[in-house]
């Protein structure tokens, strides 16, 4: 599939010019070894191999019905290869694949597993894993896996050691609109969008031209994960973070600075798309109606502007006047082997076939986003598939990069707090940006006590 899928990439002609891709090397280990379970060094599942096993993994779009959905709309997606892989590779492994869902919901039904004592052998997801990492509910990964592994795309436990693996990942990218920059005056080209100044002047310039009829558009402020994704990739860059473990940094002068220029862009999006609950409405506008001018997004958003026949660019995040270049992991779906699993050698042979290079190269070219694996990183055919895509890996193959905090906490709580009280109520509200930072912050103190 990685090669058919392949050949048809290289045969499809890019409608768009990758510009100011950023700076660094990629140099990933030369000698990491494969996840392929063909060359780990640790892999025992030949032992007993014809004994029958019972697992149970909750992936994402794992369950029987999206398999039905995949094998005609998309093979190339990760789980329908890698359950395939499992049934002929593993015949004797009878596995009860579960979809539960994504995000809160995903994380009550894992948990409420996990206080049952009817715990999966494998589970996932994004924001709130880094809590099982926390809690002592995965098993440290093998080495093998550990040493074909980008560090970016593990999870450590509170000793240090890597226990779950994101297959895929990525971190926000700047999308613009060549046509509505040409039809507001300005040389799509060669525009200027490297510091917060400059994307601000644009945007304000497509609003005005627009007229009501495009935006420039800003950065998203939904009180959610969505909005707090973006705002904070954008705000690291004058140093504003949330803090994390034990504290909460909401009312620092950083943050001030970052939220009044969320503010000031908020004025370049309709009033409520920016920040209402459903972000989709301002990718509608981004990609269907083509009437706003710009779009934070990680490296999947190339999909949808090829699909959409979007005439696009695409920049770094601006970095803020005396700031630095900054980012937030997203879209890292983790998986991980629970503590309580019968079965932990077996379950990491799935894991190990989801990161084979064939299954992982192929969905990582298809979804244009970065795989995991040193190996595919370095691969050229993944690397010249796409211009997004390479420029996607060269960021998270390079650096120690980091997600949103979490904290010890009642950790949904704080970010509750921050998402509603801080980043939406920048946006929805002229209330002081003073007064927030500090109601916000003693709020979430309250919830750390």
């Amino acid at each position: 599939m990685y090669k058919r899928f392949l050949m048809g990439l290289i045969a499809m002609a890019v409608v768009t010019a990758l510009t100011a891709c950023g700076s660094g090397n990629n140099n990933p280990t030369d000698n990491a070894s494969s996840s392929n379970k063909n060359s780990s060094t640790t892999n025992t599942s030949n032992q007993g191999e014809n004994e029958s096993v019972k697992l149970q993994v909750v992936g994402g779009d794992w369950d029987d019905a999206s398999m039905t959905k995949f094998k005609t709309e998309n093979p190339d997606n990760l789980g329908y290869q890698t359950r395939n892989a499992i049934a002929k590779e593993y015949p004797n492994y009878k596995v009860d694949y579960q979809n539960w869902g994504w995000a809160e919901d995903l994380d009550k039904k894992q948990r409420s597993a996990i206080l049952s004592g009817s715990v999966p052998d494998i589970v996932h997801g994004e924001t709130f894993m880094p809590i099982y990492a926390s809690e002592d509910i995965l098993t440290p990964l093998p080495d093998d896996i550990v040493s074909a592994v980008n560090p970016n795309f593990l999870l450590n436990n509170k000793e240090g050691k890597p226990v779950a693996v994101s297959p895929k990942g990525n971190l926000f990218l700047l999308f613009y609109n060549k046509d509505l920059l040409t039809q507001a005056g300005i040389d799509a080209d060669n525009v200027q969008l490297k510091t917060w100044k400059d994307w601000q002047a644009v945007s304000e310039k497509l609003t005005a031209a627009g007229a009501g009829k495009f935006f420039g558009g800003g950065i998203p402020s939904h009180p959610h994960n969505g909005g707090a994704l973006r705002f904070t990739a954008i705000a690291r860059s004058v140093g504003a973070d949330w803090g994390g473990g034990d504290t909460v940094t909401i009312n620092t002068p950083e943050m001030a600075k970052a939220l009044q220029f969320l503010r000031d862009m908020d004025h370049n999006f309709p009033k409520g798309i920016g920040n209402g609950t459903d972000e989709g409405p301002l990718y509608a506008m981004f990609n269907d109606d083509k009437t706003l001018g710009f779009a934070i997004n990680g490296t999947w958003q190339a999909n949808d502007a090829i699909t959409k026949n979007l005439n696009y660019g695409v920049v770094p995040l601006p970095v803020a006047e005396g700031g630095v270049s900054s980012n937030s992991l997203v879209g890292f779906d983790y998986y991980g082997v629970t503590n309580a699993s019968k079965n932990k050698e077996q379950a990491f042979n799935i894991l190990r076939t989801m990161l084979s290079k064939d299954i992982l190269g192929s969905a990582s070219i298809h979804d244009i986003t970065p795989p995991a694996t040193t190996e595919l990183q370095n691969d050229p055919a993944v690397l010249e598939s796409n211009p997004i895509l390479k420029a996607g890996i060269e960021q998270v193959a390079n650096g120690e990069l980091k997600g949103l905090p979490v904290f010890n906490k009642n950790n949904s709580q704080i970010w509750d707090v921050i998402n509603t009280k801080v980043i939406s109520r920048a946006t929805m509200t002229n209330d002081p940006i003073d007064t927030i930072l500090k109601e916000a912050q003693a709020e979430a103190e309250k919830q750390l006590q």
